[in-house]
């Protein structure tokens, strides 16, 4: 399954999808809009599922509350 899917079936909203010629070396990485969605149940679950990472940096100006970032690594 398309990994939209797989956060679609855990309760989240998939607002956008792109990809990048900027090569991520982290496998997955998320990124909260907000110190207080860094405890939500979906990031719970892609950090233990598929080994996401958080990001210390807050992206205020974002439209999405979560934003994930697959790498060049993610199986």
């Amino acid at each position: 399954a398309a990994f939209s899917e797989v956060v679609t079936n855990m309760g989240g909203k998939v607002i956008a999808k792109s990809s990048s010629k900027l090569g991520q070396q982290e496998a997955c990485l998320i990124h909260s809009k907000d110190n207080q969605f860094n405890n939500a149940i979906i990031i719970k679950r892609l950090t233990k599922l598929y080994g996401c990472k958080l990001s210390k940096t807050i992206q205020p100006d974002s439209t999405a509350d979560i934003a994930v970032v697959l790498g060049e690594n993610f199986n």
